[in-house]
């Protein structure tokens, strides 16, 4: 589920950017077509965070 809610804060962050709002003001969540249920996520990577793990995963293919 951290993968989803890392894509999800990306999207987030994302939406934002295109509405020209604070990422505090976009409420997501996730919605099972299937089963009907709605999973709002506790907790979101913050944009820093964002940018550490993308920091983190860029400088780990660069060492291979």
């Amino acid at each position: 589920m951290r993968q989803a809610a890392v894509q999800l804060a990306v999207y987030r962050l994302a939406w934002a950017a295109l509405r020209g709002c604070p990422t505090s003001s976009v409420r997501t969540a996730f919605y099972y077509v299937r089963s009907g249920i709605t999973v709002v996520p506790d907790e979101l990577p913050a944009p820093g965070e964002l940018a550490m793990l993308l920091t983190d995963c860029a400088g780990r293919r660069s060492d291979t």
